[in-house]
């Protein structure tokens, strides 16, 4: 009896764990740009579509896979199989209702599947697909797995700081007076996820106070923090500067991800960020 774990395309985790695990699957949201739709991570890479978000200056819209998009990976499955499908935070895309759904259509094969909504998105889901495929190898049955996702969410956090205003207000998160405001005062809103909702209620000026602010955030909890990653968009030179301040008070390794232009386009090009676990 084989168990599939199957997580979609906002999240962000090792490489290598792909090839690690066959039964792996991740399954795209859609990019729409214009008349043009790409499937992400498949039909356009991070670094084309920020290139062409930098140039262009448009605001591209997304929307979630179908049922029929997560029953792919199931293809070859075969009855008794199990699976455990992870998603993008319910609040922030339909995604988690397309994987319900598939789960329905499977019973009809007598393959059980379980949907945990992350409440979260990018390596905040990643945290917990690895922690899932490190217990599927320890043999643990899907029950226990679901019990340990469900514990971690709560202990997955994530900080994102734009770069500018700009992208928040084309997707209508702030007004244009707002954004011109915040622009001309170097006003870094610090986006954060609180219960699966995108906050960006704390409000801090100029790029370098914004950055002692996520290194104090990690100096303060280091000896509570099991994982944590570096977050950036089409900024990687930056990143790695940063990464190297963290790593000061920060003993284990911090990799470094580009988060995927669903959730991207919402904040823009050069934001940094950070994601942790804690233990």
């Amino acid at each position: 009896m084989a168990l599939l774990i199957v997580v979609d395309s906002t999240s962000n985790f090792r490489p290598t764990l792909l090839e690690e695990q066959q039964d792996l699957f991740i399954v795209s949201l859609n990019i729409h740009i214009g008349e043009e739709v790409f499937r992400e991570r498949v039909d356009i890479t991070n670094e084309d579509f920020y290139a062409r978000m930098r140039k262009e200056q448009f605001f591209a819209k997304t929307s979630q896979p179908s049922a029929g998009d997560f029953l792919t990976p199931f293809a070859n499955a075969k009855a008794g199989d199990e699976g455990l499908i992870l998603t993008v935070s319910s609040k922030l895309s339909g995604t988690y209702q397309s994987a319900v759904m598939a789960a329905e259509m499977l019973k009809e094969r007598t393959i059980h599947v379980e949907v945990v909504d992350t409440l979260s998105i990018g390596a905040c889901i990643g945290f917990m697909v690895e922690k899932a495929c490190e217990l599927r190898r320890q043999g643990y049955a899907l029950a226990d797995i679901i019990k340990e996702m469900l514990d971690l969410q709560p202990k997955t956090k994530i900080y994102l700081l734009p770069k500018t205003l700009e992208y928040l207000a084309r997707g209508g998160r702030i007004g244009r007076l707002s954004k011109l405001v915040g622009n001309t005062m170097q006003i870094r809103p610090l986006i954060t996820i609180v219960d699966g909702v995108v906050d960006g209620g704390e409000k801090i000026r100029t790029e370098a106070r914004a950055q002692a602010r996520l290194i104090a955030e990690v100096a303060e909890n280091a000896g509570k923090i099991k994982e944590l990653a570096v977050l950036e968009i089409d900024n990687m030179k930056d990143a790695q500067c940063f990464r190297d301040k963290l790593q000061a008070h920060y003993s284990g390794q911090i990799p470094i991800f580009s988060i995927t232009p669903v959730f991207g386009s919402h904040v823009g090009p050069d934001t940094l960020g950070i994601a942790y676990l804690m233990r």
